[in-house]
């Protein structure tokens, strides 16, 4: 496990998510003593580039409905 003053960490923020993407954990220092760690979530796991996100200029690209509105309103008319 990487261990780093946060002085330095502040500055290499990039370079630390990279080394964690990876699979390592890091540990942050104050005056030698650990403070906080870092730690991955998407491990063995693809980072979608800014081209495969879908795009919020229409919310078509991101909201969909069913062909038939009306569809599933029977399960909830006792709440209407």
């Amino acid at each position: 496990m990487q261990q780093i003053p946060l002085a330095e960490a502040s500055k290499s923020l990039p370079e630390l998510v990279e080394t964690v993407i990876k699979g390592e954990e890091i540990l942050i220092l104050i005056e030698n003593r650990a403070v906080a760690k870092i730690t991955g979530l998407l491990i063995d796991t693809e980072i979608p580039t800014i081209n495969e996100m879908p795009s919020l200029e229409n919310p078509r690209n991101i909201f969909t409905t069913s062909d038939d509105f009306n569809h599933g309103l029977e399960d909830i008319q006792d709440y209407m």
